[in-house]
């Protein structure tokens, strides 16, 4: 989010001025390539044709993979965090701030289907990830609740959707800000 941050050097400047720390704000392709090297590191993926996902809360980086190289990549600002923020500001009054979060949903989506790629598997990373994996033992009655599947997290979005953040909070031991964006995120 602090990439596209209209104050981003005044944020910069603040954080480096009470902390010392020197912010380097990065590309969302650079972001990308990051994804890319991490996941990389972990797995053995000369092989393999994969999508890798980083759902962040400003942005959603998308790399596909073929045989272990980068054949595409994109940096979309659809993150959880932008998301949620936009939900909030929809209602029926705003039938078009509506359209325009759809809109860049199908961006992403649209996306991915024009890789023209069977993908062999789909690696997501970050913390949205990682709660997702957390929470997902407690909703599925399954020996390995990992690695995820489409329909586990349809079972979560499920489960979750219709409870209140608080709620979100208590059953699954989530932090307020965890509980808040893991809808958007699913």
């Amino acid at each position: 989010a602090l990439r596209d941050a209209k104050n981003q050097k005044e944020v910069i400047k603040k954080i480096f001025d009470e902390s010392g720390i020197q912010l380097d704000v990065i590309t969302g392709d650079r972001e990308s390539e990051l994804v890319f090297k991490a996941i990389r590191h972990q797995m053995d993926i000369k092989k393999d044709n994969a999508l890798f996902i980083d759902i962040g809360g400003g942005s959603v980086e998308l790399v596909a993979v073929q045989k272990g190289q980068i054949v595409k990549s994109k940096s979309f600002p659809i993150g959880t965090v932008r998301l949620l923020s936009d939900l909030r500001e929809c209602s029926a009054e705003y039938e078009n701030q509506i359209k325009s979060l759809q809109g860049k949903l199908v961006g992403a989506l649209d996306y991915i289907h024009d890789f023209k790629i069977d993908f062999n598997f789909c690696v997501g990373i970050g913390g949205n990830i990682e709660r997702m994996a957390k929470v997902n033992p407690l909703i599925v009655d399954k020996a390995d609740p990992t690695p995820l599947h489409l329909n586990d997290l349809i079972r979560m979005y499920d489960v979750l959707s219709p409870c209140s953040a608080a709620k979100r909070m208590k059953l699954f031991d989530l932090k307020a800000d965890q509980a808040d964006v893991i809808i958007p995120a699913i």
